[in-house]
């Protein structure tokens, strides 16, 4: 399936630069756009069929977008082995990013509170639906970079899965730092980028032949390790390179920890 993807010029089945897309270099409003017309077309069957075509997915496990970027069971080992851990019946977590509610439906049941951050309206009405039996769940939609200011402290662990993939360094940066500004001393937090020095995170960028936002940008562990050490954040548990598992073998995941 990978091979597939990667030689697809236009993942997608259409190219969002032909229906009025910003530049990519505006990364905060190429996302804001983009994640719009994703979420526009993924109730469009002929749409859907053309971005599937040829690609080896069980269409009747599909529950949410999202679902169909890998196999569920790689984002369930991921989910149990960086996430669940840090959820908690008294726990009061964050997501950045929750897309079509792909790791939120598993996060509510276990939290008492859980805030869904997004730029995008339509991706947190998809999670409304989802989450609708789930009275735990509150949804800010982002203005900008910026989180706001009244949920400052308030997080024992605030995570982003597959969405720093999409960040440029600066965007990143400025997340980063407000990261840190949620969690409460001694919470958690995990971020989830690109991997250049991954195997599938090679191919991915080789196989490219210009930047793209939903290409991902091109990170390195080191980059990001550097970013982090410019916060009050440190890292306590990192990813390594595994076949057999999508995001362990193309991206780099990072759990970090306001101190006390």
């Amino acid at each position: 399936m990978l091979r597939r993807l990667f030689r697809r010029r236009r993942w997608f089945g259409a190219d969002p630069s032909e229906e009025g897309a910003p530049a990519a270099a505006d990364n905060l409003a190429y996302n804001q756009f983009f994640w719009k017309w994703y979420s526009e077309r993924w109730e469009d069957e002929a749409w859907r069929d053309t971005y599937w075509a040829g690609l080896p997915l069980d269409r009747g496990r599909l529950e949410v977008l999202g679902d169909e970027w890998s196999d569920p069971a790689e984002v369930q080992e991921i989910f149990e082995a960086f996430i669940a851990p840090f959820l908690s019946p008294d726990a009061e977590v964050a997501e950045i990013g929750p897309g079509g509610g792909r790791l939120a439906r598993w996060s509510a049941p276990r939290v008492r509170t859980l805030v869904l951050l997004d730029i995008s309206p339509q991706m947190l009405a998809r999670c409304r639906a989802v989450l609708r039996d789930h009275a735990n769940v509150r949804y800010v939609l982002l203005e900008g970079l910026s989180f706001p200011d009244d949920l400052d402290g308030r997080f024992h662990f605030v995570y982003a899965f597959d969405v720093y993939v999409h960040f440029d360094l600066h965007s990143l940066w400025r997340h980063l730092q407000g990261i840190e500004r949620l969690l409460r001393p001694g919470g958690h937090a995990l971020v989830h980028t690109a991997n250049l020095t991954a195997p599938l995170g090679w191919a991915n960028f080789a196989s490219q032949e210009r930047y793209t936002v939903e290409g991902h940008f091109p990170l390195t562990p080191e980059a990001v390790r550097t970013l982090i050490s410019h916060t009050g954040l440190r890292i306590v548990q990192e990813s390594e390179p595994r076949e057999g598992n999508l995001y362990l073998n193309r991206d780099y995941i990072a759990v970090l920890q306001r101190p006390s």
